[in-house]
């Protein structure tokens, strides 16, 4: 059992999306932006942090000062024990459209997806 500034909780702790929705985001000022906290879904495989984060690099969606979007990683990623499937762990989403939204999300879908897409999406908790 891992417990984090999260307090163990999926979409349970407020504060630390209000740090980054208001501290680091600014979501509230022009242009606004959106935090949208998503769960790794069950039908990707992220083998672990370091290929999360080399495909946040690869595909541009690490988060951006400039224009206030991409991924920030909200959990610690904790790297599976071997053979045990693959790593989890929350993340946000900052976009300035639901358009924006899913060009994250169907890069990430199309880079870790290892089951059909109809697969259901993650329950997601937006602030901004």
């Amino acid at each position: 059992v891992l417990y984090t500034e999260v307090n163990a909780q999926i979409s349970g702790s407020w504060h630390i999306y209000e740090v980054f929705a208001h501290r680091i985001v600014h979501a509230t000022q022009a242009p606004h932006r959106t935090v949208t906290e998503s769960h790794v879904p069950p039908h990707w495989m992220v083998p672990d942090g370091a290929a999360f984060h080399r495909a946040l690099a690869d595909l541009g969606l690490g988060y951006n000062r400039a224009t206030r979007t991409g991924v920030i990683v909200s959990m610690p990623i904790i790297d599976p024990p071997t053979g045990a499937g693959g790593a989890q762990f929350t993340f946000s989403t900052v976009h300035d459209s639901p358009a924006g939204h899913a060009a994250i999300w169907h890069a990430l879908e199309d880079r870790f997806t290892t089951t059909p897409r109809a697969a259901a999406r993650p329950a997601e908790r937006r602030h901004g």
